[in-house]
């Protein structure tokens, strides 16, 4: 089974707010995000290298103010485990590590900012508002635009990651929100799957957006055994329970 993560149409952004967020992702394994959070920074200190270098890697421009001198590594430290930092270096010297500095005033800003891309996706909006948080500036719209395809590529691969675990418990619950789909706004149940290994942490393992009413949806709710050890998909998870057909 992989992770995966699919929201039809888009989520209003008021919708599921920070609390709610928290609740979900509260109890995971103490490394479940280390990898995302990883690359997330990473790609962070690639688009200040590109800010203040004024080019990509290898790119030829007359925009160009400086070039890079290679990277070194650094371990950081954060409230979901430690983490490696492959930090640009430029000839001049003068790159600002000031996203190193700033982190922990941000970090929970920045932690919040991820688990909401996981499940709502990422966006221009909320790039741009952890950028300004976490760098102390703002980026130009060709780099926030590269950024967002980068960080895209890192949840997706988050979203549809293996799930080798062994989840004796997996737990499917709703809740309704406001959905823009066709130009309207509806209200459509977002459905999440949570797994809870040997150890008993849990983990998000998939959600999506279903039309569902609210009595199929309490008939299909709560905790139950799954019969592959967290193999099955979440549509599998339901259709045993005979409360997922046609969605």
């Amino acid at each position: 089974m992989n992770g995966s993560c699919l929201v039809e149409g888009e989520l209003h952004p008021t919708q599921i707010n920070s609390e709610v967020v928290k609740g979900l992702f509260l109890g995971q394994a103490p490394d479940a995000l280390v990898p995302l959070l990883e690359s997330i920074l990473n790609q962070f200190l690639q688009a200040m290298a590109t800010e203040a270098v004024g080019a990509t890697k290898y790119e030829r421009t007359d925009e160009r103010k400086a070039y890079r001198n290679g990277s070194r590594e650094r371990t950081l430290k954060t409230r979901i485990g430690t983490i490696t930092l492959d930090v640009p270096r430029l000839r001049n010297g003068e790159f600002s590590h000031e996203l190193l500095e700033r982190y922990q005033r941000a970090e929970q800003a920045l932690v919040l900012t991820m688990m909401e891309m996981v499940l709502q996706g990422v966006s221009t909006r909320k790039v741009t508002q952890i950028t300004e948080e976490l760098c102390g500036t703002s980026f130009s719209k060709s780099t926030v635009s590269k950024l967002c395809q980068g960080l895209d590529e890192a949840v997706q691969a988050f979203r549809n990651r293996p799930l080798q675990k062994h989840y004796p418990f997996i737990m499917v619950d709703a809740m309704y929100v406001k959905v823009r789909e066709g130009g309207r706004v509806q209200s459509k149940a977002f459905l999440i799957a949570i797994g809870v290994d040997e150890e008993g942490y849990r983990e998000v393992l998939e959600c999506l957006a279903s039309s569902l009413c609210r009595c199929d949806l309490a008939a299909m709710s709560g905790p139950f055994h799954p019969k592959h050890h967290g193999s099955l998909s979440l549509e599998d998870q339901a259709s045993a329970q005979g409360r997922f057909a046609g969605t």
